[in-house]
C-alpha cells in the first residue's frame, strides 16, 4: 500500500480505493515521521465510509466489472463489490488526464 508515497494526493486516494475495494489488508507504508505526508493522506486513511467497505465481507472482495477505452490508450475501469446487506460497493479508477468529467447511476 503506497498511500503517501504517490505524487499527488488525487492518485493516493485512487491507489488506496483499489485495495479497498478488494478487500485487501490496509497496511500503511509511509513514513510516519513526515507531518506533512500525514496531513495530505489523513482525510483517505481516516474515512469511515470507506474503511467499512474494506471490513465487509460478503464472501467475496470486489472484482473489475467494466473496463472502457480512453484516449491516447488510457482507460476507466469500473469494480463491485458485494456487501453484507446486500448493497455493492463501486470503485471507479480514470487512468486518463486530464479529468474526466462523469457519474454513476
Amino acid at each position: 500500500l503506497e498511500v503517501g508515497r504517490m505524487p499527488t494526493a488525487e492518485e493516493d486516494r485512487a491507489h488506496f480505493g483499489a485495495w479497498v475495494i478488494t478487500s485487501s489488508p490496509l497496511i500503511l507504508g509511509y513514513d510516519l515521521r513526515s507531518d506533512a505526508v500525514a496531513r495530505r493522506v489523513w482525510r483517505t486513511i481516516t474515512d469511515r465510509d470507506v474503511l467499512r467497505v474494506n471490513q465487509d465481507w460478503a464472501g467475496h472482495p470486489g472484482t473489475k466489472v467494466a473496463e472502457s477505452p480512453g484516449r491516447g490508450g488510457w482507460k476507466v475501469e469500473v469494480w463491485a463489490k458485494p456487501l453484507s446487506d446486500g448493497a455493492f460497493a463501486v470503485f471507479v479508477i480514470n487512468d486518463n488526464s486530464p479529468y474526466l468529467d462523469g457519474g454513476v447511476d
